[in-house]
């Protein structure tokens, strides 16, 4: 049997490069508060209204970043 089961999810390393080549204007970290780990984007350059944005999940925070924030 083949299935996306078998592929491991990619690693925090793989998720930052892709954002970090996805989304220019900001910088990425993980971060770890409370033995939890978080992916954070910060606003680096260019304007918008969004500035930051912290979640546990790399999914979302893609979601959230193509949105348009004006």
């Amino acid at each position: 049997m083949i299935g996306d089961f078998l592929t491991p999810p990619p690693t925090e390393d793989v998720q930052l490069a892709a954002l970090r080549v996805a989304f220019p204007d900001f910088g990425f970290t993980v971060i770890s508060v409370g033995g939890k780990r978080f992916f954070e984007a910060v606003r680096a350059r260019g304007g918008g209204s969004l500035y930051s944005v912290t979640t546990t999940d790399a999914k979302e925070l893609w979601q959230i970043l193509s949105e348009p924030h004006g």
